[in-house]
């Protein structure tokens, strides 16, 4: 793979009012990035992941429940979400858009061929 450039805003247009919520941009061994939309009043089924995750908030505003806390979600938020813990995004009015970055576990990435 060369690299790549991706316009959110444009992936999140794209997806029109689909019910989607997350749209994988790319996915390598060790790394996987892509959008996450949550319309208006939307629900993020999310539960727990076996990856630990960063979120960065592009537009919108909302709340992270992250395990028992409540975080305050806003562009140029970055959150960064252990493997395991359980978390979600709800309390939106608006459009809320988010990149995200799951990082799998070292035992779950092939070792480099050397």
């Amino acid at each position: 793979m060369d690299g790549q450039v991706w316009d959110a805003f444009k992936v999140v247009e794209s997806l029109g009012q689909t019910p989607q919520q997350f749209h994988k941009l790319f996915a390598r061994p060790g790394l996987v990035a892509g959008v996450l939309r949550i319309l208006p009043g939307g629900v993020d089924t999310q539960g727990t992941h076996d990856q630990d995750e960063v979120y960065a908030c592009l537009g919108g505003h909302g709340v992270l429940r992250l395990g028992d806390r409540d975080y305050p979600i806003g562009p140029g938020a970055i959150a960064f979400v252990p493997r395991g813990v359980p978390h979600r995004f709800y309390g939106n009015r608006e459009l809320l858009t988010l990149a995200y970055v799951l990082v799998p576990r070292e035992a779950d990435v092939p070792a480099a061929a050397g």
